[in-house]
């Protein structure tokens, strides 16, 4: 008879060592993936997702209903005035604000459905929004002067105008809700913020009136000084 002789593998301590905590883990998970409530989390999922269907359909209903009313609302107001750039303008700043703001409320429902804690967000987020706000101050400012400006039709396209704090006068060639543009006769293009405008003279909006010194001998008599008034106008003209 032959005899082998050999010898038996040893298992390392350290090999161990790295099983037993990986089995360990491997069973916390087991027990609580076994302890989960599928039939309870399947009704929740449900649940949500038909909150946030319903939410979704309902803020694109909202959005197209006041789209419609706006745009309703400058048809009715574009046949009474013929200030085509004014109503764009407006049309356009109108409808940002809706949309803006049925975007927030659509955020805030979308979240308190999921469970995020709008309110802890909102308070963070204002803090962050009055930092922001004392640094666009300026800008606001543009904004809310430039809103003015067009909604009382200060100045339209094709104005002349004066900006007397400025010393600057032009041709209006673009009222925005941040700058205004103007046109020197010399052809510069001057584009100024509109927190900047303190007054405005506008003399496109009525006749002017131009004081002419005309000089005549009270021996010409009436039809004299007429004829010299009829010459100063020809050359004025």
């Amino acid at each position: 008879m032959n005899f082998f002789l050999g010898t038996v593998g040893t298992v390392d301590s350290s090999e161990i060592n790295i099983i037993e905590p990986a089995a360990e883990q491997l069973n916390a998970f087991q027990r609580w993936w076994n302890t989960l409530d599928w039939e309870a989390l399947t009704g929740l999922f449900i649940q949500k997702g038909l909150t946030l269907l319903f939410i979704l359909l309902l803020f694109a209903f909202l959005s197209r209903i006041a789209n419609f009313l706006v745009e309703r609302a400058f048809q009715s107001y574009g046949k009474k005035k013929n200030n085509e750039i004014r109503i764009g303008t407006l049309r356009t700043l109108i409808h940002n604000v809706v949309n803006y703001t049925l975007g927030f409320f659509f955020l805030y429902a979308l979240l308190s459905t999921v469970g995020v804690p709008v309110g802890s967000l909102l308070a963070g987020a204002g803090i962050a929004g009055l930092a922001v706000g004392l640094g666009a101050q300026g800008f606001m400012n543009d904004l809310i002067t430039g809103f003015f400006i067009i909604t009382e039709q200060q100045i339209d396209v094709g104005d002349y105008i004066k900006l007397t704090n400025l010393s600057i006068e032009g041709t209006v060639t673009s009222v925005g809700l941040r700058t205004l543009q103007l046109k020197s006769y010399d052809g510069t293009v001057h584009f100024i913020p509109n927190r900047n405008i303190t007054t405005i003279s506008n003399t496109s909006r009525a006749d002017m009136r131009v004081l002419v010194d005309v000089r005549i001998d009270p021996t010409e008599g009436l039809e004299g000084i007429r004829k010299a008034i009829e010459r100063a106008n020809e050359r004025i003209v």
